[in-house]
């Protein structure tokens, strides 16, 4: 951990403190979200910008994106119209979980009244960003309890864990203020409760695996996917028990080839249904309380029209076709989910984006090895079946949610998919076997962390 964290601090810090620019993935909203979210305030539909928000905005510039439709203005002195900094109608990503603004946004106003300044002008907004890489470490020091839960070689285990943190959507989303910085934790947490309640069967750790769902999805929507990846890694579990049971039975031998930690396909039910309803309440639970706050609490003001706005031109109410659900390029989305759908101009350099794209090929290989070549009674030739399962289903899911929920079409993208990481990493260091295969590896991360540092200066 000591060592994960120096590597982790020296790239993110860096990171955080070299790419000033307000990132294109929402944070220009999100940086309001976070002003009221450290003072325990609620954002509200339509409410007005704050003037910090706009001020941060046009103070760091705006980073390119198909949403900007000019380039940000300087700051001027004394009041900011937020029309002038592309502030259309206030606040118009609101409703969300503001969890992780409670959390980030208290704990980074404790730091900015510390004495030490961070550009610029001492900004809640900087230190925020530098607390992704407390959200990383607590993936990563999750991860490696699942690798001891799964007999992972721990070095294999260090490097995939460095592998996955310089990949493009981790290292942007940790470094931004914004609510996927949750997911590496949250996949991580939800798969380590379950592997820990496989292994126990006790009911106080099946209420630890629908806990960790429950918070781990009310930070952040997306980080479904890993309440996703634990049923199909549940489901093909009790399948496999369902008939090694069958086939005993067939020889006369109730024990044969049994799984010690494998549990009886109706506790997976119950887990499963637990997880469901855990993913239920975390994505509806909030929407009822924030309606009975407006209700008897609050009065928030009526909701703007934001029909012409550059968002909702892109966004707007769009039919999906089939090609937009089965799609290969709805499929393969998040296969694996390193891409960056809104790099800074920093990270389009090309040593960089070659490398990630390798990145690519050597996490799907390793999936592949792990499913093909080992026997299915493997947990980690199982988990590496949820896993890719889990991959390939998601983006489709996403398609199909948005569609009922808002009646929209909404691309999906790579960020989405982070929850998965850490099942990824593990499956990544179980394929690397052979000694030349562990020093290509290792090789082969240090020049993808090298290069997201290099390409910064």
């Amino acid at each position: 951990m000591l060592l994960l964290a120096a590597l982790v601090l020296i790239l993110n810090v860096t990171t955080a403190l070299r790419v000033g620019e307000v990132s294109a993935i929402d944070e220009q909203y999100w940086i309001d979200h976070l002003h009221r979210g450290a003072d325990f305030e609620i954002e509200r539909a339509g409410a007005p910008i704050l003037q910090e928000t706009v001020r941060e905005k046009c103070e760091r510039g705006m980073a390119p994106s198909v949403l900007q439709v000019e380039p940000v203005p300087p700051c001027e002195p004394g009041h900011l119209n937020p029309r002038k900094y592309g502030y259309w109608h206030g606040v118009n990503i609101a409703g969300k979980e503001p969890f992780y603004f409670f959390v980030t946004g208290p704990i980074a106003r404790v730091f900015q009244a510390t004495p030490l300044d961070l550009p610029p002008n001492d900004s809640l907004i900087t230190w925020a960003r530098l607390l992704g890489s407390a959200w990383a470490l607590a993936g990563l020091y999750c991860i490696l309890r699942i690798g001891e839960l799964l007999a992972v070689h721990r070095r294999r285990l260090v490097v995939a864990c460095m592998f996955i943190v310089a990949t493009p959507a981790l290292l942007h989303a940790n470094t931004i203020v914004n609510p996927d910085t949750t997911a590496l934790f949250a996949g991580a947490a939800m798969l380590l409760a379950a592997l820990v309640w496989e292994r126990t069967g006790q009911r106080r750790h099946l209420l630890l695996l629908g806990l960790a769902a429950l918070v781990g999805s009310a930070f952040n929507e997306k980080n479904a996917i890993g309440v996703l990846l634990v049923l199909a890694y549940f489901g093909i579990r009790a399948l496999s028990r369902r008939t090694s049971s069958a086939g005993n039975r067939e020889e006369g031998d109730d024990d044969a080839g049994r799984d010690a930690d494998v549990r009886t396909w109706r506790q997976y039910a119950m887990a499963g249904a637990l997880l469901v309803v855990a993913l239920y309440l975390a994505n509806n639970g909030w929407d009822w309380l924030y309606g009975q706050l407006q209700a008897h609490v609050f009065t928030a003001p009526p909701a703007p029209d934001l029909s012409n706005n550059p968002i909702a031109l892109l966004y707007g109410n769009r039919d999906a076709g089939f090609w937009d659900y089965f799609g290969l390029d709805t499929i393969f989305r998040m296969f694996p989910p390193f891409q960056d759908i809104a790099p800074p101009a920093e990270r389009t350099h090309e040593l960089y984006l070659t490398l990630a794209k390798g990145a690519e090929y050597i996490a799907i290989g390793a999936l592949l090895a792990v499913v093909l070549r080992d026997k299915l009674t493997s947990k980690l030739s199982m988990l590496g079946c949820a896993t890719v399962a889990t991959l390939l289903i998601a983006p489709t899911l996403t398609v199909l949610r948005n569609q009922w929920v808002g009646g929209t079409f909404d691309e999906p993208v790579w960020r989405y998919g982070l929850g998965a990481l850490p099942a990824l990493a593990i499956i990544i260091a179980s394929s690397v076997r052979t000694r030349f295969a562990q020093v290509a590896f290792t090789v082969f991360t240090a020049l993808l962390y090298v290069s997201a540092l290099y390409v910064l200066f």
